[in-house]
């Protein structure tokens, strides 16, 4: 039509099947379906404006915790293990809808506001979960979340810079409710299995400022800040420390960060950046009233006496491109205060509560790169690593632990060689992934038992053979072989093991 309007449609369905590998074997109801939905209208009003709408839909049912289930028969790996799960179901559905209309509008040069947009959207979440845990005990819990929001961004020439300003907001509105089945014929309304507070908000506002300046030519600086709002209003929800309902509990809390980065270019392939950025995380629901399954079958509640998580990072690195070469090299430390961690209510206790932990750290480094070295061979590759320590109580009461990082990922790094035709028809990527042994574990990792391995997470490294072929103008195909070796391994924290030796087809019409 002209350019003037233009429509996507997508429309996916899936149906992922059960794991096996070398070691487990069939990891029975580890598959689950999913439908999606994806839906864009553009149009534009004018040469300057465009209008968009969109919606996205997401189904996905029956996902299995598999690892708390009597499917998971437990693993054994290099003296590593973890226990066998007890439940005979753990499952999840989730549903989750976003539809938005947005209005993005650029003007001239000299124009006060150069570009505008300005976008309102509602989203809907539903989960529901269910846990057998034995057959007189089973246990169900709801949860609905509508949110509706408004955000819009300005940007404005002033000075020497750039001026980029806007704000947002959001409100959500819950239902939440818990049934339980027991040795008595029914099922029955459980105040106690409510998985967050019942009829309650949460709403947040922000402003925002950011301002971009080039004080000569190689140097560009950036500077910002955050004004942030949020406001909690509870409506019923389980105290579990009272052992009886709640109701009408409200907190709110503000703050502003901000932030200043900067980049220096050397010529036009090497640089170097760095930066400072604080950043603040108030409580949310969950952190207040929570009354979820976590892990291992820990118990993990709430508490509306949280504070505000709140964080400073300074990065610094350097970046290199070329026609034929990449190289990006940084590393990063984050002070965290007052960080959001369950603690026991009892020493070695299964349920846990809320609590503001003390101080923590995190640092890390991050390597990528990519070298073309002949026109039709190129080698690529990565790698992390990051460590930290984090203080909390052993238990409500108890002394302090200086602990690492929960979860924290271990070295890990891929390196692919990859031949491409000369007529950009055919390529073949070979790959390999590794990662090194995980045994920075905290007390609560260890308890994680039935995901996490007693010792830690033991090393792996995987091949993978993949290749493509573009057939016509409209039609490409593609196939893989992963896990070639058929390794049996999973990654830190995960509570399945990775598949063994599958291979993968795909084709793709494009006009």
């Amino acid at each position: 039509m002209g350019g003037q309007y233009g429509v996507m449609l997508g429309v996916t369905a899936k149906d992922f099947g059960d794991i096996r590998d070398s070691a487990v074997g069939l990891m029975r109801n580890t598959g689950y379906p999913e439908q999606d939905l994806d839906f864009r209208f553009d149009m534009a009003l004018n040469a300057q404006t465009t209008l968009t709408v969109a919606h996205q839909q997401v189904n996905q049912d029956a996902i299995s915790r598999w690892h708390s289930t009597l499917f998971n028969p437990g693993w054994q790996h290099s003296g590593h293990v973890t226990q066998p799960g007890t439940w005979l179901a753990r499952t999840i559905d989730q549903e989750r809808s976003l539809t938005y209309v947005r209005v993005d509008q650029e003007n001239a040069d000299s124009a006060f506001i150069q570009r505008w947009n300005a976008t309102v959207s509602f989203q809907t979440t539903r989960e529901s979960s269910k846990e057998y845990r034995t057959a007189t005990d089973r246990r169900y819990q709801i949860q609905e979340i509508d949110t509706i929001g408004v955000d819009t961004q300005f940007q404005s020439r002033l000075g020497p810079g750039d001026l980029v300003y806007g704000f947002d907001y959001y409100r959500d509105t819950t239902e939440s409710e818990g049934y339980r089945k027991r040795a008595t014929p029914g099922l029955n309304y459980d105040r106690a299995t409510r998985p967050i507070a019942d009829d309650s908000t949460y709403e947040t506002f922000g402003a925002f400022t950011q301002y971009m300046w080039k004080p000569v030519d190689q140097f560009e600086l950036t500077a910002g800040a955050r004004y942030t709002y949020a406001k909690a209003e509870l409506g019923r929800y389980w105290d579990a420390a009272a052992g009886q309902d709640q109701y009408g509990a409200d907190r709110d809390w503000d703050h502003v960060v901000g932030s200043l980065r900067g980049i220096y270019h050397f010529n036009d392939c090497w640089s170097v950046y760095g930066g400072a950025s604080q950043a603040f995380r108030a409580p949310n629901l969950d952190d207040l009233s929570g009354n979820l399954t976590a892990r291992s079958g820990i118990a993990s509640t709430g508490s509306v006496d949280v504070d505000p998580e709140e964080y400073i990072t300074y990065e610094i690195g350097t970046r290199h491109v070329t026609e034929d070469t990449s190289l990006n090299l940084s590393f990063f430390y984050t002070d965290v205060d007052d960080l959001i961690v369950g603690v026991p209510t009892t020493p070695n206790g299964a349920t846990t509560v809320a609590t503001n932990g003390r101080d923590g750290y995190v640092y890390g480094v991050e390597l990528e790169g990519a070298w073309r070295f002949h026109p039709q061979w190129t080698v690529s590759g990565y790698g992390a690593w990051q460590d930290g320590r984090t203080e909390t109580s052993a238990f409500l009461g108890g002394p302090l632990l200086d602990e690492p990082g929960s979860r924290l990922l271990p070295l890990t790094g891929s390196v692919a060689l990859r031949w491409t035709s000369p007529t950009d028809t055919f390529w073949v990527e070979g790959r390999v992934l590794a990662a090194a042994e995980e045994n920075r574990l905290t007390a609560s990792d260890r308890a994680d038992n039935q995901r996490i391995p007693s010792g830690g997470t033991p090393n792996y490294v995987v091949y993978m053979l993949h290749g493509g072929w573009r057939a016509t103008d409209h039609l490409e195909l593609t196939a893989g072989v992963e896990n070639v070796t058929d390794e049996d391994y999973r990654n830190h924290g995960s509570g399945q093991n990775e598949p063994g030796t599958n291979i993968i087809m795909g084709a793709k019409v494009f006009w």
